[in-house]
């Protein structure tokens, strides 16, 4: 199972294996994120084993000259933004990359997504990424895609 982006699939691995996830199209239509051209919210039901798992969100085949990318993260949110072009696609977690005592879990950035770090004690639960892009990004509305990926405001 992939999610088709302007700049390619994005597929959803537990451990490095290809696993079924949850695709959702949300809506475009709202105040603060009314430039966007995409938004969808990608889910995946863990059930804790006692072990340790690494869930990754990411692009299969990155072509990693031609897109630059850059960490944004705010408070309980993680997010990596992809530029080509014009283009600006950002993909987002809810969490943080360090242990803050929050979560029960870390995120980890990887150069072509997002890594949740599932440890031992991670309950069973939902975990969400949001993905949400802009075809014609500026200074003015960038910030669009950093909201429309947030899973705290899906």
């Amino acid at each position: 199972m992939t999610l088709q982006t302007p700049i390619g699939q994005i597929s959803i691995y537990l451990d490095n294996e290809p696993i079924p996830f949850k695709i959702k199209q949300l809506p475009l239509n709202k105040e603060h994120i009314s430039d966007i051209n995409g938004r969808y919210s990608l889910t995946v039901e863990f059930e804790n084993d006692s072990l340790t798992h690494s869930l990754k969100c990411m692009f299969d085949n990155y072509p990693t000259e031609e897109i630059k990318n850059s960490k944004e993260s705010g408070e309980d949110f993680e997010s990596l933004s992809f530029y080509y072009g014009k283009l600006k696609l950002t993909l987002g977690a809810e969490g943080e990359n360090f242990n803050s005592g929050k979560f029960d879990y870390t995120i980890s950035y990887l150069k072509n997504g997002l890594q949740y770090d599932i440890n031992p004690k991670t309950a069973s639960k939902s975990f969400l990424f949001g993905v949400a892009w802009i075809v014609n990004s500026n200074e003015k509305n960038e910030v669009q895609t950093w909201y429309a990926a947030d899973p705290s405001l899906m």
